[in-house]
This record gives C-alpha cells, structure tokens and sequence, in this order.
C-alpha cells in the first residue's frame, strides 16, 4: 500500500511538472529597433544598425534586429559572427545605397553577413542599390571584372536598384522570407558550400530570378545540399529557378533542391538547368561539361 501511494504521489508531481512547462508561455525574440540606436531618416543608419547589431549578437536568446518601415541610406556595413544564439535581421524599410558608386569601398560589399548560424532575412522591405548609377559607371560586358556594384553577402561557419544576394561560403541552415528584389541581375545568387537555405514569399524582377551558381569554375567547390524555394513571384524576368555551371566544369554536387508554389508572370524560361552557362562569351563552349544524375526513386 506504501509502495502504491509513492508510485501515486510521484507520477502526480510528473504530471503537474509537465503541466506547468505546457502552459509557460515559449520566450518571445528580443527586438533591437535601430532607431533607438540613433537611426533617422535623415542620414546614414549604419552606425546605428552595427551598435544594435553588436547587443542582438552577444544575447543567448533569439533576437531580432527591426529596420522600421521608410526609407534610410545605408553605407556599407559588415555584420560578423558569431553569435551566441539564432538571430534575424528584419527589414520592413526601403535601404537605399550610395547614389555614386565611386564612394563604395571595392574590398568589402554593401551589406555583408558573416558566420552567423540560424540567420533569417526577413521583413517585406527593399534594398535599392542605386543600380542605374552603378552600371552607367561600369563596362561588365566587355570586362571580366565589374567594379563598385552594391552587393549583398551572407556567410556561416561550417557544420552547422541593382543588386544581388549572394549566400555563399559555408552557410548552415539560413532563412530568407517577405523580400522585394527590383532589379536586373540575379534576385538571389547562391553559390557553393552551403546547407539548408530556405527561401519563401520573395518577388523578383526584372532581371535573372534565383540562381544556383554559377559554379564548377574553380576546383575544390564544396557541395550544395538542401535549397528550398516556396511561394516565391518572378515578374518580368529572364528566368524563374536556375541551375548554372561552367563550361569544363571542376567536379562538384548540388542535391536536394525543392521548388515549390512558384508564380510566374511575363518569365521567358521559368526553369532553367544550364550546364554551358557563358556570360558574354567570355569562355570556351566547345569542351566538355557537367553531367546530371536522375533523382534515386
């Protein structure tokens, strides 16, 4: 009887311990506006959106950095990890980059993300790259090397208007959600050694849509496992999803690809695998190229 009435009593406190963490509510993200930063209107927010940058990092809880709606201008700004818990940048404004493309530094980009693990973009806003100044000023068709174009960048330690987003580089589980890209390049261009990005409910155009690569250019490329593209909208483009590599390709694997809910309006390929991809002509067509590999059933 002893023995029933501690086997009771012990299953009871189990049972309203499990029931008081049911009801405790889940932790809600710290938000870090930029405007209590010191960010206006009124001039550049990039000192304000690297100091609320620098507290969202050291937090051990999820944060969320808050770029309000309107429109700011935004030098260029370096975002670096790592940080010590999962972290999203929530852009609802209109960024806009320097008018004159002369005043962009080549050795960095206009905003880069750097290993920074469990990153999401977020937030329906714009980045306005100023590419109407930027490509008056430069010659990309008839030189190899295009120079002071605002470009966006993320990174990620291993395991875990005219511009483009580039994911690239050893990027872990990265999240990209409610974004406008107006432009004339690619609207997302992602390149090798990268691992679960999930991209959902961006609109894209004009310009080449969301591109895997190009790649295969230079040896040692590491793999592309796991691109998930949902409820995406392209829009007067070129071209919806893409896969890309050079010609001659160096060996390298790009796997687990998921397009899915994607609307295309006035697109001229929707989906595109292109294994010669030779912009400008500026490479030899004439050798062999990458092979595919039927899905395994």
């Amino acid at each position: 009887m002893e023995l029933n009435i501690k086997a009771s009593f012990a299953f009871l406190l189990l049972f309203l311990a499990r029931l008081s963490d049911a009801q405790t509510p889940a932790a809600q993200p710290a938000v870090f506006d930029i405007t209590k930063y010191g960010a206006s209107s009124n001039g550049d927010i990039s000192k304000a959106l690297l100091d609320a940058f620098k507290e969202a990092c050291a937090s051990t809880s999820p944060s969320t950095i808050v770029i309000p709606k309107g429109t700011f201008e935004m030098a260029q700004v370096k975002l670096q990890g790592p940080c010590k818990a999962p972290l999203e940048l929530q852009v609802q404004a209109t960024l806009k980059a320097n008018a004159d493309p002369k005043q962009l530094s080549a050795d960095i980009e206009w905003l880069t993300v750097n290993y920074i693990d469990r990153f999401t973009l977020s937030g329906g806003g714009i980045f306005d790259g100023q590419g109407k100044a930027a490509w008056s000023q430069n010659n990309c068709k008839d030189s190899k090397s295009c120079g002071n174009l605002p470009n966006l960048t993320s990174t990620a330690p291993p395991r875990k208007h005219q511009h483009r987003w580039h994911p690239r580089g050893a990027i872990e589980q990265c999240e990209h959600h409610r974004l406008c890209h107006w432009h004339g390049d690619d609207c997302i261009s992602i390149g090798d050694e990268l691992e679960r990005l999930h991209i959902t409910r961006v609109t894209c155009g004009p310009g080449h849509g969301i591109s895997v690569g190009s790649l295969g250019k230079t040896p040692g490329e590491k793999p592309v496992v796991g691109v998930y593209v949902k409820n995406c909208t392209f829009i007067n483009t070129d071209n919806g999803v893409r896969v890309k590599t050079w010609p001659a390709s160096h060996q390298g694997v790009v796997t687990d690809l998921h397009y899915e809910d994607i609307i295309v309006q006035n697109v001229t390929n929707p989906i595109v695998i292109d294994q010669v991809y030779c912009p400008y002509n500026q490479c030899n067509k004439d050798v062999d190229h990458a092979t595919t590999t039927p899905p395994q059933r």
